[in-house]
This record gives C-alpha cells, sequence and structure tokens, in this order.
C-alpha cells in the first residue's frame, strides 16, 4: 500500500481493493504469530504484515484531521521539491510536511514495537 499514491486512494474501488488486501495481510500475520519459524531476535517477523493496515488507518485519520483544520486536502510533500513545484493549485505547507511524515513513517515504527 506504500506504493499507493495518495491521489489514487482517493478512488474508491482503489481503495476497496487496497483495504481488502490490507485486512488479508493483517489476519495471515494475526494466524502467524505463533509460528517458531517467524520468531527474530526482536520480535516476529509477521508483525511486518501488519504495516499496510497500520498505514491506511493512520492515513486516513490523518488526512481527515488535515481537512478539519486546513479546509482542504493535504499534499504529498517531497523532499528536494520546493513550494510550489508540488503540482498543485496552492502552495505546500509544514502541515503537508507532517502529513507525509506520518503517513510514510508511523506504521513502520509501531510495527517495530508490537
Amino acid at each position: 500500500m506504500f506504493w499507493l499514491g495518495y491521489k489514487l486512494l482517493l478512488k474508491k474501488w482503489i481503495l476497496l481493493t487496497a483495504i481488502i488486501i490490507s485486512l488479508f495481510m493483517a489476519i495471515i500475520a494475526f494466524k502467524s504469530q505463533g509460528i517458531e519459524g517467524l520468531q527474530m531476535k526482536g520480535g516476529n517477523a509477521a508483525n511486518n504484515l501488519f504495516s499496510p493496515a497500520l498505514f491506511l488507518v493512520i492515513y486516513f485519520l490523518s488526512r481527515y484531521l488535515f481537512k478539519l483544520i486546513y479546509k482542504n486536502e493535504p499534499i504529498m510533500t517531497s523532499y528536494w521539491s520546493t513550494s510550489w513545484s508540488q503540482g498543485e493549485q496552492r502552495k505546500s505547507h509544514m502541515g503537508d510536511s507532517l502529513f507525509t511524515v506520518i503517513t510514510l513513517v508511523l506504521p513502520i515504527l509501531i510495527t517495530l514495537f508490537i
């Protein structure tokens, strides 16, 4: 789900497909918790399958919060681009950068601590 662009997730059929696939992966991860072959020094290898589902949950919560605060859609920012080169109608700001960092880093950090 990480490779999907945020504009693709606005389409309902892509979103539904992503939710179904991520729920399937989360169920597999939950069922694989007791397998000895997946045990690692820092936890269980199956925990990484929770990342897509966590990404979708964090994405929707942060998108809803962003729309509530700023009254418009968030823009996913990139590292080297300037504020006007994002390809959108408005200038990106700190909220867009926070939205990008939260949706990319937080699902990975959560799975490290499970």
